[in-house]
């Protein structure tokens, strides 16, 4: 069966149209229009005060930031700082370095071995930088983690240093089968083996300190073993691959002049 809808349509069409008697009011839709106007112009008033605000306050942030945070201020918002037994030089150093490691990478036992002494000597012990260590276990090497953990229970009893020196040299050794504990027995007293081992057995602030190493690498965009970010003048640039020391040394060299332009009055200057 066909159905015409037209008459249908038709009726809804008129029921739309306005009354005959119908009239505009213009004054009252002018008088509508005025107050729409006027509360526009009092929101966009209200917007520029409040940009005005968010660009002075970071203004002013950004005029007290150096002397809220000096250069090697570790307590920097964002720097984690690792237990002290990581952390060697002056905290007034005006370069602070921090080395993204994992003990089963080679590249990062030569650093170690060969580059971190001269830097202790030429800026750490001068009072030139603070260094220090960060724990970078990568996911490839399946003993770096233990490694780490013997490394950091070592440092709770004053043997950091030397822990940390014998797991780089014998890294090949223990690399194979896992045992950082026995080749730690070559350097340590059975009485501090036998606590270094308690502590790692009850590792739960050790695991906790080297995953805050691991969520800051995160932040440092941090890709690869070793890493050195290095913190002057308020900003962090991170090296990766570490230069050959004559090019890190230069480097370094460059940033202190420059920090001793900006504020001739600083230590080391």
């Amino acid at each position: 069966m066909d159905h015409n809808d037209s008459p249908w349509v038709d009726r809804r069409m008129e029921s739309l149209e306005p009354p005959a008697a119908w009239q505009p009011d213009s004054a009252a839709a002018l008088a509508r229009f005025r107050k729409m106007h006027r509360q526009a112009a009092v929101a966009r008033k209200q917007r520029i005060w409040i940009a005005f605000g968010a660009v002075a306050a970071c203004l002013a942030v950004v005029a007290v930031w150096p002397r809220m945070f000096p250069p090697g201020d570790t307590q920097r918002p964002g720097v984690l700082l690792p237990a002290s037994f990581r952390v060697a030089g002056s905290a007034s150093a005006p370069i602070l370095a921090e080395i993204y490691s994992d003990y089963q990478c080679g590249h990062c036992s030569s650093l170690f071995l060969e580059t971190v002494p001269r830097l202790i000597t030429d800026y750490v012990d001068t009072g030139k930088l603070r260094l220090l260590h960060r724990d970078l276990p990568l996911p490839q090497h399946p003993h770096s983690r233990t490694a780490a953990r013997y490394a950091n229970a070592a440092g709770r009893i004053g043997r950091y240093d030397l822990a940390v020196e014998q797991i780089f040299r014998t890294q090949e050794l223990w690399g194979r089968d896992g045992d950082v504990s026995g080749r730690l027995a070559a350097v340590l007293a059975p009485s501090e083996l036998a606590r270094v081992r308690e502590t790692v057995r009850d590792s739960s602030e050790i695991d906790a300190a080297i995953d805050a190493d691991i969520e800051m690498a995160r932040r440092d965009d941090v890709r690869q073993t070793p890493t050195l970010v290095v913190v002057a003048n308020g900003k962090r640039r991170s090296l990766a691959p570490v230069p050959p020391y004559p090019l890190l040394r230069s480097y370094l060299d460059e940033l202190l002049k420059a920090n001793c332009r900006e504020d001739p009055k600083a230590a080391r200057c």
